[in-house]
């Protein structure tokens, strides 16, 4: 099983290619995808061309940024035999499953008194360490499939509540407002694997 997760900023650009911000792209006061930062920054290409010699039984993505269904729904982008470069092509080609904080054209929250994006706080914190994400069907182990669907279900929930509960509420001096419309991750799950990697259990 390999597991590759981003969270952090991402941008989509035009000609339907999508870019993650590391932390050592460097400062920018433009807030546009300007050639420079456009050399810096991590391509849907680059992933493709990185990924392509992967060779695992399951390969997940999680992507905590905004735009980040880009990833792989980029215009015209249709999965199947022979289709066209990038990561959309190579995920159906290889069975990968992607998390996408948020739609292509919206954008990922994050939370000051989380100290996470939505989609990693609902995937780690509630979905493994408070074992919320052991749901389908509730038998002390959680699976790819269930741990991923649990995150996609659960960021909304976060969201919608206009606070959050738990941990990381008893820290704060006021409820954690969000005013825009409701995150909403994509999951793109190419998986042909017959058998779910178990991802935790419990006693």
């Amino acid at each position: 099983l390999v597991v590759i997760a981003f969270s952090g900023h991402g941008l989509a650009g035009s000609g339907g290619t999508f870019y993650l911000l590391p932390s050592d792209t460097g400062a920018s006061t433009e807030r546009r995808l300007h050639e420079d930062l456009r050399r810096r920054a991590i391509s849907t290409d680059d992933l493709a061309q990185w990924l392509r010699a992967v060779d695992a039984g399951d390969i997940m993505m999680l992507v905590d940024a905004c735009h980040s269904a880009a990833t792989v729904d980029s215009e015209g982008f249709k999965p199947g035999p022979m289709g066209a470069r990038g990561v959309g092509q190579l995920a159906y080609d290889k069975g990968i499953r992607i998390l996408a904080a948020s739609q292509a054209d919206d954008v990922a929250r994050e939370v000051g008194q989380l100290r996470h994006g939505l989609l990693t706080y609902a995937l780690i914190k509630d979905g493994i360490e408070n074992a919320q994400a052991d749901f389908r069907p509730k038998d002390k182990l959680i699976d790819a499939a269930e741990w991923l669907n649990y995150g996609a279900k659960r960021v909304p929930q976060l969201h919608a509540q206009g606070n959050v509960a738990g941990e990381a509420a008893r820290g704060a001096s006021r409820p954690v407002r969000m005013m825009r419309a409701t995150q909403q991750p994509k999951l793109f799950d190419f998986s042909r694997a017959q058998r779910q990697p178990v991802i935790a259990t419990f006693d």
